[in-house]
């Protein structure tokens, strides 16, 4: 018993050893710097650029881009993937040539699953072919095959001589052609036909 009362006021005694004094804290600065109130503060940020290039490709021969992102916000999600604001969203063919432009208000993108959701007033062009859509979801293969963005909700097209109205629409860019679900519209031959 006597060796634990020893060993106790040994610690004690050592416990103040050791110790810098004590400063008097400045005080608080007029206008202190904004501090993150939470998570979503700490994981949000403004303006990123994003690119998905082909896997596959000579060693040491750089690649262009097959799919180019730039969002003005994101926000990084728990499963990986980034939330965007602001989207503005490209997608390039195997000699560099843009095959598809879309603007949208928000979207996801995930770069293992190798695709992205956008949403919210998406606007859409390929070649001469405009679209407005509520949704466009783009999925980006891992080899050098082409990609294809599909949409369930409403899509209007528009070009000179045709104007279509659907419920789905399923596009590949890569070689112009489209399918288009639930449609009605006005195709002009004269402007379609070459």
């Amino acid at each position: 018993m006597p060796h634990r009362a020893a060993i106790a006021a040994l610690l004690l005694a050592l416990a103040g050893c050791g110790q810098a004094p004590v400063a008097p804290a400045d005080p608080p600065e007029e206008n202190p710097a904004p501090v993150a109130e939470g998570p979503r503060d700490l994981m949000s940020m403004e303006g990123i650029s994003l690119y998905l290039t082909d896997t596959e490709g000579p060693a040491g021969v750089a690649r262009k881009p097959r799919v180019a992102v730039h969002a003005e916000g994101f926000e990084a999600l728990a499963d990986g993937a980034l939330r965007l604001d602001g989207v503005d969203f490209h997608v390039y063919g195997p000699e560099g040539e843009e095959t598809l432009a879309v603007q949208a208000e928000g979207g996801r993108f995930d770069e293992i699953a190798r695709e992205a959701h956008l949403e919210g007033a998406v606007q859409a062009r390929a070649g001469d072919l405009s679209m407005q859509l509520e949704d466009l979801r783009w999925r980006q293969p891992e080899t050098g095959e082409p990609g294809v963005a599909e949409a369930e909700g409403p899509a209007l097209l528009e070009k000179e001589g045709l104007r279509l109205e659907a419920v789905g629409l399923r596009l590949r860019p890569d070689n112009g052609t489209f399918e288009l679900k639930n449609v009605r519209g006005n195709v002009s031959l004269e402007e379609t036909t070459p």
